[in-house]
């Protein structure tokens, strides 16, 4: 685990980062034809996918973008050790680097993050996901906890819950975009694939305990997954990556907001549980509890807390 000097609460947030252009929020891209693959043409199917699959509505979409544009995509994506663009997480919880500043970003992932928020795909997601019209859906201008995700080997993400409540627009966080840019091929044997899960029945009222799994989706290249966060949605990928030293499971990911239901949760950070059949940690409970309130830091994490990590990296490997 790499070391941190400065605590997550104390040391400078994304808040302030520049916001995507009104204007991609207001009018497609005129390029947005080349840009989106031949899935646009069949909502349809999409939706019926959507509404019939299981805990956790979601639907996969291969092909999301052209091939051209998801080519240009994957060959742009920032290396792990590109400077001024990634916050690292690092710790028992989750090991990622995230990057939400869409002013940081290479251009064309840019103009892929605006085109995703521009009202085609608004309209897209609404009816794929069966919103009414009084929704009023709309993407995140802020980017808030989407952009671009890059994990290695030995990377993570525990199961959670997103936030609920936006922490700047106070909108209600709905669905999630998630695009993968990974190599071809990516074996089952890397890992990654993403695990959705919905709430145990008993506990389905407070959202604290992951059920059992409602999907599991691989990450492959130029494949989307779109999914409600709000069923209650556990998500995440809790076994260490085992691809080669070379090899980045990337993705460029987006979130759609709601003004907020009567019934939303006031979440306001990331609810992190075990995964069903995991054994309990008191150390790692104490890590959920401070990660529901804030990001974790160094002075967090505990030489138990590293032993556990390893632990189960030694495990997946």
């Amino acid at each position: 685990m790499r070391s941190h000097p400065m605590c997550a609460s104390m040391r400078p947030t994304d808040e302030g980062r520049r916001q995507i252009p009104a204007s991609s929020l207001a009018a497609d891209p005129e390029a947005l034809p080349e840009i989106l693959g031949p899935w646009t043409r069949d909502l349809e199917a999409l939706s019926r996918g959507f509404a019939n699959s299981g805990d956790v509505p979601h639907v996969v979409i291969d092909g999301f973008f052209s091939k051209t544009f998801a080519q240009a995509l994957s060959a742009a994506f920032p290396s792990p050790d590109a400077p001024d663009i990634w916050h690292l997480y690092d710790n028992p919880l989750e090991r990622k680097r995230a990057c939400s500043d869409v002013a940081r970003m290479p251009a064309v992932l840019r103009d892929a993050v605006c085109a995703l928020c521009g009202p085609s795909m608004v309209e897209a997601v609404r009816r794929i996901t069966g919103l009414e019209h009084a929704s009023a859906l709309q993407a995140d201008p802020h980017c808030h906890g989407g952009g671009l995700h890059s994990h290695g080997t030995g990377d993570k993400l525990d199961l959670h819950l997103d936030y609920s409540l936006h922490p700047i627009s106070g909108l209600e966080r709905r669905f999630n975009l998630i695009v993968y840019l990974v190599p071809e091929p990516w074996p089952s044997s890397y890992g990654g694939a993403l695990e959705l899960r919905g709430a145990v029945p008993q506990s389905a009222s407070e959202g604290v305990e992951a059920g059992e799994l409602s999907a599991s989706v691989l990450p492959a290249f130029n494949r989307a997954v779109l999914f409600s966060t709000t069923a209650p949605s556990f998500h995440g990928f809790p076994a260490p990556l085992c691809c080669p030293a070379d090899a980045r499971r990337n993705s460029v990911a987006l979130y759609y907001l709601t003004p907020p239901r009567p019934d939303a949760p006031k979440r306001s950070k990331a609810l992190y549980v075990p995964t069903p059949g995991e054994p309990h940690s008191e150390e790692l409970t104490r890590l959920r509890t401070i990660r529901s309130e804030r990001r974790l830091c160094a002075e967090d994490v505990t030489d138990v807390a590293l032993d556990l990590a390893a632990e189960r990296l030694a495990l997946a490997s």
